[in-house]
């Protein structure tokens, strides 16, 4: 029997017992689904971003991915793309202490970090 998180006790077992999640019902323990990278978990709450999204957590785009990861990556449109748009509202938002979105650094407010790390992941689509 498969044991992908290799504890001794086997997948099926763990996942009918309750031990282990298995929330998208492909007989692999979420844990071991986001660890070997075969599904993500973009938030890092143990939880596949497919059944977050099925459980409510906002895709306003439907593009299958949390919102909430894709802006903090930078993409504050939602639009796939990081690109001028995007710079527009962090640069609207420097300097606001606590501001709903694009302190990419997580320190509390937009700066040069913020800034440097969201040129760095610029895709520049269309």
């Amino acid at each position: 029997d498969p044991d992908c998180d290799g504890d001794g006790e086997p997948d099926a077992w763990e996942i009918s017992s309750g031990q282990e999640n298995d929330c998208n019902a492909n007989a692999i323990p979420d844990s071991c689904d986001i660890t070997s990278g075969y599904a993500e978990d973009c938030d890092a709450n143990g939880v596949l971003d497919s059944c977050d999204i099925e459980n409510g957590s906002d895709d306003d785009n439907a593009n299958g991915e949390l919102d909430l990861c894709e802006i903090a990556r930078g993409d504050f449109t939602l639009d796939g793309c990081i690109n001028g748009a995007d710079l527009a509202i962090l640069l609207g938002l420097w300097g606001i202490p606590n501001p709903p979105i694009g302190d990419i650094s997580g320190d509390g407010m937009i700066d040069g970090t913020d800034l440097a790390l969201f040129l760095g992941r610029w895709t520049g689509c269309p």
